[in-house]
């Protein structure tokens, strides 16, 4: 009983040679062996042998790790609820950190109901009143993207492109989605394909390209649309920089591309091929109206309400 419970939260990385524990703050942590021994001495689980014995208890209890709570890798399989998963017919480890943002039950759901400054803001983004059907998708795909994670199966979505002035408002669509997701990175240099290192990159749900156009000659160009079919198209991408080798896991995160609606930037589009015009939302969007934006502050106490609309506010759009 006590072997069990000391290694209950405890897994052998075998093909990195780590080990693996979960931290009740911090998640999970690779542990050092020598780190390993102090926790199982903490245990109760002493590294003496008994004479005439070939192993100590910290042997044999190192062993058991190795044989009964290995795993084939570690990756963050964001928003699924098990601490292991089951791809490429390897257990792995799911070693994310991303938390999602709980909806506020005691809000009904309807449009703005808990988050005014939020529903402004994205009426006027998206020009409801001129473009109510590029609104109602732009918050269809917000839905689908929260729904599926909130059950813990986030599935595939569009990568989303919000092209407009400078000035509208694009980054503060980041900072909104970094509120609900929990962890965004750049990922500008990976998907130009300044980077070929994206270990770091798919520890985050939500992925952000800010104004691409700076490297945009027509290899870069058709380099970029190929990485932003890939992510949408693909159930497994590779990844590299957590292993030595590139090796093809599923992140199924979102991508977000923002850019300046000049002719410059536009170039920067991906080629809408029929291939690729159904794995990528365009949105021509505006600044949403006169003034300061909201504070973080006031964004985030709205956060909660929002979410409640988009697992339940189908019937309101």
């Amino acid at each position: 009983a006590a072997m069990g419970e000391a290694i209950e939260n405890v897994w052998f990385e075998a093909a990195a040679n780590k080990y693996w524990r979960c931290n009740t703050n911090l998640g999970w942590q690779q542990l050092q062996k020598e780190d390993l021994r102090l926790h199982f001495r903490m245990k109760g689980i002493g590294d003496e042998r008994v004479d005439g014995e070939t192993s100590s208890p910290m042997d044999r209890v190192l062993h058991q790790v190795q044989v009964s709570h290995a795993v084939g890798g570690a990756f963050p399989f964001h928003f699924k609820k098990d601490d292991i998963v089951i791809t490429n017919g390897q257990p792995f480890l799911n070693i994310s950190r991303a938390k999602l943002a709980q909806p506020d039950v005691s809000r009904t759901g309807a449009w703005g109901d808990g988050f005014p400054n939020l529903a402004r803001y994205y009426e006027g983004f998206y020009n409801r009143a001129q473009y109510p059907i590029q609104f109602a998708h732009a918050m269809g795909e917000k839905m689908w993207t929260y729904k599926t994670a909130f059950a813990g199966n986030l599935q595939r979505g569009r990568v989303v492109v919000h092209a407009g002035p400078a000035g509208v408002g694009k980054t503060y669509t980041l900072t909104i989605e970094e509120y609900i997701y929990g962890i965004l990175e750049e990922a500008s240099r990976y998907l130009l394909g300044q980077d070929s290192f994206n270990g770091s990159l798919v520890a985050a749900p939500i992925w952000g390209v800010d104004d691409p156009v700076a490297a945009a000659d027509s290899r870069t160009t058709a380099l970029f649309s190929q990485m932003l079919k890939t992510i949408a198209a693909c159930d497994n991408i590779p990844v590299r920089g957590m292993y030595r080798e590139s090796l093809r896991l599923p992140w199924v995160g979102r991508v977000f591309v923002n850019m300046n609606d000049d002719p410059e930037s536009i170039r920067m589009l991906p080629s809408t091929e029929l291939s690729l015009i159904d794995k990528l939302g365009l949105y021509l969007v505006q600044r949403p109206f006169e003034g300061k934006f909201p504070s973080n502050e006031v964004i985030k106490a709205e956060i909660p309400a929002f979410c409640q609309f988009l697992l339940e506010g189908q019937s309101f759009l």
